[in-house]
């Protein structure tokens, strides 16, 4: 462990264990290791949530699951001006609690 510990590119102070270093370099890559073998088990993790914008995605993923809630949130938004207004033409209000969002 600890000559894994120094074959690290670099060291930095651990954030959660004060006293403690870290080696990004190192833990991304275990990290991305362990995804890899067993991405079939941790898709079949319960998420408790959402989690815009979670630091350890890769930007890339992150800026497609924001784009893929703005388009949801926009149709949404669509959605409820076209009911609004069709009650409007009823002559009836509308009352926003009948809607229901699917957005995370």
């Amino acid at each position: 462990c600890f000559a894994w510990f120094r074959q690290a590119l670099y060291h930095v102070p651990s954030t959660s264990r004060p006293g403690w270093a870290d080696q990004p370099d190192m833990a991304l890559e275990t990290l991305k290791h362990i995804k890899d073998v067993n991405a079939h088990l941790l898709a079949d993790v319960p998420q408790r949530g959402s989690y815009p914008r979670d630091k350890y995605l890769p930007l890339a993923a992150d800026e497609e699951v924001m784009a893929a809630k703005a388009a949801l949130r926009k149709e949404e938004d669509g959605e409820k001006a076209r009911r609004k207004a069709a009650a409007e033409a009823a002559g009836e209000a509308w009352d926003p609690s009948t809607f229901t969002s699917n957005l995370p």
